[in-house]
Protein backbone atom coordinates (compact mmCIF):
# COMPACT_ATOMS: atom_id res chain seq x y z
CA UNK A 1 0.00 0.00 0.00
CA UNK A 2 1.16 3.18 -0.75
CA UNK A 3 0.71 6.27 1.72
CA UNK A 4 1.60 10.19 0.48
CA UNK A 5 1.37 12.90 2.53
CA UNK A 6 0.91 16.09 1.16
CA UNK A 7 3.57 18.74 2.28
CA UNK A 8 1.28 21.04 4.01
CA UNK A 9 -0.29 17.80 6.02
CA UNK A 10 3.16 16.90 6.81
CA UNK A 11 4.29 20.67 8.20
CA UNK A 12 0.81 20.45 10.42
CA UNK A 13 1.69 17.09 11.72
CA UNK A 14 5.11 18.36 12.84
CA UNK A 15 3.46 21.54 14.42
CA UNK A 16 0.92 18.93 16.50
CA UNK A 17 3.25 16.03 17.46
CA UNK A 18 6.82 16.64 18.56
CA UNK A 19 7.29 12.95 18.12
CA UNK A 20 6.04 13.11 14.63
CA UNK A 21 3.64 10.17 14.65
CA UNK A 22 0.03 9.35 13.58
CA UNK A 23 -2.51 6.86 13.14
CA UNK A 24 -3.95 5.65 9.89
CA UNK A 25 -7.51 3.59 11.05
CA UNK A 26 -10.46 2.20 9.79
CA UNK A 27 -13.77 3.89 10.72
CA UNK A 28 -17.17 2.48 9.90
CA UNK A 29 -20.17 4.88 8.89
CA UNK A 30 -23.33 2.94 9.85
CA UNK A 31 -25.61 2.23 6.98
CA UNK A 32 -23.73 3.21 4.33
CA UNK A 33 -25.46 3.13 0.47
CA UNK A 34 -27.74 0.08 1.68
CA UNK A 35 -28.27 -0.71 5.13
CA UNK A 36 -28.69 -5.03 4.19
CA UNK A 37 -24.66 -4.49 3.24
CA UNK A 38 -23.55 -3.29 6.73
CA UNK A 39 -21.34 0.03 6.90
CA UNK A 40 -19.65 1.92 4.74
CA UNK A 41 -15.70 1.99 5.68
CA UNK A 42 -12.97 4.83 4.83
CA UNK A 43 -9.58 5.46 5.94
CA UNK A 44 -9.23 8.41 9.13
CA UNK A 45 -5.88 10.07 10.29
CA UNK A 46 -5.21 11.48 13.81
CA UNK A 47 -2.63 12.82 15.39
CA UNK A 48 -0.79 10.71 18.15
CA UNK A 49 0.08 7.02 18.89
CA UNK A 50 -3.06 4.34 18.74
CA UNK A 51 -4.29 3.51 22.07
CA UNK A 52 -3.28 -0.47 21.27
CA UNK A 53 0.05 -0.25 19.60
CA UNK A 54 -0.25 -3.95 18.90
CA UNK A 55 -3.33 -3.88 16.66
CA UNK A 56 -0.94 -1.77 13.78
CA UNK A 57 1.88 -1.90 11.82
CA UNK A 58 4.52 0.86 11.76
CA UNK A 59 6.64 2.29 8.82
CA UNK A 60 8.28 5.67 8.44
CA UNK A 61 7.79 8.08 5.88
CA UNK A 62 9.24 11.13 4.92
CA UNK A 63 10.70 11.73 9.15
CA UNK A 64 7.25 10.73 10.05
CA UNK A 65 6.16 7.67 12.26
CA UNK A 66 3.20 6.29 10.75
CA UNK A 67 0.86 3.56 12.16
CA UNK A 68 -1.80 1.90 10.43
CA UNK A 69 -3.91 -0.89 10.50
CA UNK A 70 -3.04 -4.07 8.24
CA UNK A 71 -6.35 -4.70 7.22
CA UNK A 72 -6.24 -1.13 5.53
CA UNK A 73 -3.71 -2.80 2.38
CA UNK A 74 -6.82 -4.78 1.78
CA UNK A 75 -8.96 -2.32 1.28
CA UNK A 76 -6.97 0.37 -0.68
CA UNK A 77 -4.12 0.29 -2.68
CA UNK A 78 -3.01 3.39 -1.36
CA UNK A 79 -3.72 6.50 1.06
CA UNK A 80 -3.16 9.91 0.73
CA UNK A 81 -3.09 12.14 3.67
CA UNK A 82 -4.10 15.78 3.00
CA UNK A 83 -5.14 19.42 4.90
CA UNK A 84 -8.67 20.19 5.09
CA UNK A 85 -9.35 23.63 5.76
CA UNK A 86 -13.44 25.03 6.55
CA UNK A 87 -12.96 29.15 8.17
CA UNK A 88 -9.75 28.69 9.97
CA UNK A 89 -10.17 25.66 11.12
CA UNK A 90 -7.53 22.92 10.10
CA UNK A 91 -7.48 18.60 9.84
CA UNK A 92 -6.20 16.20 8.69
CA UNK A 93 -8.03 13.89 6.46
CA UNK A 94 -6.75 10.25 4.50
CA UNK A 95 -8.42 9.71 0.99
CA UNK A 96 -8.61 6.00 0.34
CA UNK A 97 -7.52 5.11 -3.72
CA UNK A 98 -9.25 1.89 -4.71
Amino acid sequence: MDIRIEPAALDYIKAKSPDNIITLDVVERPGGVCSCHGGLRYPSVQVGKPKIIENYELINIKEMNVYYRPILCNMFSGITIIIDKLLFIKSLVAIGDK
